[in-house]
């Protein structure tokens, strides 16, 4: 089998065309040429649908992300949240540490 696009055509059918005139086989070779043609278009709609869905998927995708960076729980809103108790859980720490050194030079002197 010898296949067009669209339509498939056997060795038999080839075979049959060589007996011919001249006006027969042009006008197969035009009816091909319309056959190819309305094949193209078809496909140039299928890849229009294709590229119209990716954008679609893509859209959606992004919308997504957006919503998981930025909002009450976000990504960009937790971190800012762990930043800051980070922060204060640096100065406690600080301060504890200062208040036990002070400690320990008070009872440094009483002794």
């Amino acid at each position: 089998m010898i296949y067009f696009p669209c339509k498939k055509i056997s060795k038999k059918q080839l075979k049959k065309g060589k007996g011919e005139s001249n006006d027969e086989k042009q006008g197969k070779q035009k009816e091909k040429t319309k056959n190819v043609r309305k094949c193209s278009s078809r496909n140039k709609g299928i890849t229009l649908i294709a590229l119209v869905i990716t954008i679609i998927v893509l859209l959606i995708l992004a919308g997504v992300t957006i919503a998981t960076l930025t909002g009450e729980n976000g990504i960009i809103t937790k971190a800012t949240q762990a930043k800051d108790e980070t922060e204060i859980s640096a100065e406690k720490e600080q301060i504890t540490v200062a208040y036990g050194g002070a400690l320990a030079k008070k009872m440094d002197r009483q002794i």
